[in-house]
């Protein structure tokens, strides 16, 4: 009986260490001069969302969310011209039960 309760608590403490979800990743795929990145849920516009990040990104260096948020971004229409515009949002969002702990990534 003790050798199973020892066991049946090791278990325990491993299991709220993992993931229940995927978490939204936007990966830039170029070097920006401005770009803007949004945090909030499913059911928000981007416009409604919180502001996270506005100013400088590099390519490959992405911005991660957490379980459950819906991340959206967009950058200077023109790169390297900040004054030209914004592109589309390009957003991703977090799936429960799919992709365990890994990132549900967007490039922009």
């Amino acid at each position: 009986m003790k050798n199973s309760l020892h066991l049946l608590l090791a278990s325990v403490v491993l299991v709220p260490g993992m993931a229940e979800a995927s978490y939204p990743q936007l990966t830039p795929n170029n070097d920006y001069v401005s770009v803007e990145i949004r945090a909030g849920t499913d059911s928000q516009a981007a416009e409604q969302m919180s502001v996270i990040h506005q100013g400088k990104a590099s390519k490959g260096v992405p911005f991660k969310g957490q379980e459950g948020q819906r991340l959206c971004g967009r950058r200077e229409a023109m790169p390297g011209s900040p004054g030209g515009g914004w592109s589309s949002w390009v957003c991703a969002s977090s799936f429960k039960g799919i992709q365990v702990g890994q990132a549900s990534n967007s490039s922009f």
